[in-house]
């Protein structure tokens, strides 16, 4: 591959017990037990916790204003006592805050960023943007009582993860290889027609979503392909897709996504286990991976040992 078709991004250093992370709410104003919850399992795990400014700040629907949560999401990068930041949850507000960030400023203060659902704006725009490989997994008020996805977890961000995982379901075999992006669904629809939409090269894609019917699942993908951003696909992976469902006798949303996929000529998987579901699967964002058969492959690390590049 050339530089254009795999640009430079940086690993990230790993984490291990003992290491401190930061917790801030990018997004949705926070339930307070749920993320006091998630953060006593973290401690437990062995994790000092640093909690952001304007974590417990309520306006609106938002965790503070935009000014206060990108302040919080910047220091926590620019803070050297904290070696990785964890969202405390998704809901709306983070594309608020892409035309605020500072991409070189975090680009040259890389660390772990871990974040779902509405924080795949910010998944996208560190990869993208940042040149950062991210991380999107299980989300703070998550945590409690979700025993192998913290297990899961924190065995990515330590680099002690399988490099193989199994996926469930082919709808169309063969082999691809690009750089794994993407997050959820509708969130990345959100961003196209915006400077901060997707870049085109060659990509295996990851989408997920929930509580979303079949019909508005077809409406995305007919803007994905009306828009043109299929371009430099080299597959395809569907996670669980919680909810999505439609009355009785119309298309599940499996058969969409089938319609929809079919007409690229690439492998398409779907049922990975990340995304809203119970036993969520950390997937790291931004870099490349092999598509085999019925296999998922890592093809380099997603952290940098003790942070020694």
């Amino acid at each position: 591959m050339n530089a254009a078709d795999a640009p430079y991004r940086i690993a990230p250093p790993a984490i291990s017990p003992g290491a401190c992370v930061g917790i801030v709410a990018p997004a949705g104003a926070v339930r307070r037990d749920e993320v006091e919850a998630g953060i006593a399992r973290l401690e437990a795990a062995g994790f000092r916790v640093r909690v952001g400014a304007a974590l417990w700040r309520r306006l609106g629907y938002l965790a503070g204003s935009d000014a206060e949560r990108v302040r919080d999401l910047t220091e926590m990068f620019l803070d050297p006592a904290v070696d990785a930041v964890f969202a405390a949850r998704g809901g709306y507000g983070c594309t608020r805050l892409l035309p605020l960030l500072d991409p070189q400023l975090l680009r040259s203060h890389a660390k772990i960023f871990v974040g779902s659902s509405d924080c795949t704006a910010l998944l996208q725009f560190l990869v993208d943007h940042c040149g950062i490989v991210a991380f999107h997994g299980p989300v703070v008020a998550t945590l409690a009582g979700r025993e192998e996805a913290l297990t899961g977890l924190l065995k990515v961000l330590a680099g002690s993860h399988d490099t193989t995982v199994r996926l469930p379901r082919i709808l169309r075999g063969g082999h691809a290889e690009g750089v794994l992006r993407g997050g959820c669904l509708s969130i990345l629809t959100s961003l196209l027609g915006t400077p901060f939409a997707p870049k085109e090269q060659r990509t295996v894609w990851f989408f997920e979503d929930v509580n979303e019917p079949p019909y508005r699942i077809d409406r995305m993908l007919t803007q994905w392909s009306q828009a043109g951003c299929w371009r430099g696909t080299t597959g395809v992976l569907w996670g669980e897709m919680m909810g999505c469902t439609g009355p009785e006798g119309s298309w599940d949303v499996w058969e969409v996504i089938a319609q929809h996929t079919e007409p690229l000529g690439v492998p398409v998987a779907v049922g990975l286990p990340s995304g809203h579901g119970a036993n969520t699967l950390t997937l790291p964002l931004g870099v490349h991976v092999r598509l085999a058969e019925e296999s998922l492959q890592f093809l380099e690390p997603c952290v940098v040992p003790n942070g020694i590049a």
